[in-house]
């Protein structure tokens, strides 16, 4: 019961997100991004991989470099996470502890944790 109510919660949750910006106006942004060549939508999905690959990349050279092993795949999965963790949260503050959360997963201190969090922030400044 509680699984079907988290499933119509995500799917009310989609169907708002898309249609209060189309009833509050956003109606002239939306609909003329549908008209974008097949082109244009590769080009942006190939952008939004590379992006991630690049910062699973830096965030493997910072564990790297603070003598942690990760593999390539949970690298990947912990950097998705942690981003979206930013994303989801006011003002980015799961990002933060989703960072440590997960360095501390693979084995590292806190101080090595928060290094890596720090140390990725500054870089993407």
């Amino acid at each position: 019961m509680v699984r079907r109510a988290g499933t119509l919660l995500i799917f009310a949750a989609l169907a708002v997100a898309l249609v209060v910006p189309i009833w509050l106006g956003g109606r002239h942004a939306v609909f003329p991004s549908f008209a974008l060549p097949a082109p244009a939508y590769l080009s942006i999905l190939a952008l939004v991989l590379f992006g991630w690959a690049m910062r699973a990349l830096k965030q493997w050279l910072l564990i790297e470099r603070l003598g942690l092993t990760v593999g390539a795949w949970r690298n990947f999965a912990i950097s998705l996470a942690v981003d979206f963790a930013f994303v989801a949260t006011p003002g980015g503050v799961g990002g933060y502890a989703a960072g440590i959360w997960y360095v501390r997963g693979i084995g590292g201190s806190y101080a090595q944790a928060t290094a890596i969090s720090a140390a990725d922030q500054v870089l993407d400044l």
